[in-house]
C-alpha cells in the first residue's frame, strides 16, 4: 500500500465527521494523531527490518550519510571508511531527488524513516540485531567541530560489538 493510500481512511472519516457533526472534533483530532504515529511508527519498523535482512547477513549494521561534497567526502573517506568500512553502508543523499519511493534499497528506506527529507547534514544511523533501539547520530551543527562527532560515533560504536556475517 502506498503511502497515501495509508492515509485515505483518515481522510474519509475525517470529511465524514466535518460533515455530519462537529461535536465529535476533539476525538477526530485523537484519531489523526494515534493514526500519524502509528504510520511513523509502522514505516520505520518497515525500514528497520528490510534493512536487517539485506545487510546483517553481511555484517553491516551501519548506514553513514554524507554528501558527496568537497568539505565532507574526504574527511569520510580517510578517517571514517577505514576504521568502520566494513560494516558500514555508505549513502549519498545528494542524489535522493531521483530515488523512487517504493523501489529504493533499504538503506534509502531506512535514511527517509529516521531523518528529515530536507536532511543533508552527515548522519549515522546504527541497527543493532533484534531486540536493540536503532541510534540515530546526527551531525549537524556539531560536526563543525570534528572531534566532537567522531568522539560521538567512535563512543557509540565501541559500545555496540560488530555483526558476524552468517
Amino acid at each position: 500500500m502506498t503511502r497515501l493510500g495509508c492515509l485515505t481512511p483518515l481522510v474519509v472519516i475525517t470529511l465524514v465527521t466535518i460533515t455530519g457533526n462537529l461535536l465529535y472534533a476533539e476525538w477526530l483530532l485523537i484519531f489523526w494523531v494515534l493514526g500519524l504515529w502509528a504510520w511513523i511508527a509502522w514505516s520505520r519498523w518497515k525500514a528497520v527490518r528490510e534493512f536487517r535482512r539485506d545487510w546483517h547477513p553481511q555484517g553491516k549494521d551501519l548506514l553513514l550519510v554524507y554528501p558527496n561534497s568537497t568539505h565532507w567526502k574526504s574527511y569520510f573517506e580517510e578517517r571514517w571508511l577505514p576504521r568502520w568500512g566494513a560494516r558500514a553502508v555508505v549513502l549519498d543523499p545528494s542524489g535522493r531527488r531521483t530515488w523512487n519511493r517504493e523501489n529504493s534499497g533499504a538503506e534509502v528506506k531506512l535514511f527517509r524513516g529516521f531523518t528529515a527529507d530536507w536532511e543533508s547534514n552527515p548522519v549515522a544511523i546504527l541497527v543493532p540485531r533484534r531486540g536493540e533501539a536503532v541510534r540515530v547520530v546526527r551531525f549537524g551543527g556539531a560536526f563543525h567541530d570534528f572531534r566532537h562527532a567522531e568522539a560521538r560515533l567512535t563512543a557509540l560504536l565501541e559500545r555496540t560489538p560488530p555483526l558476524t556475517p552468517s
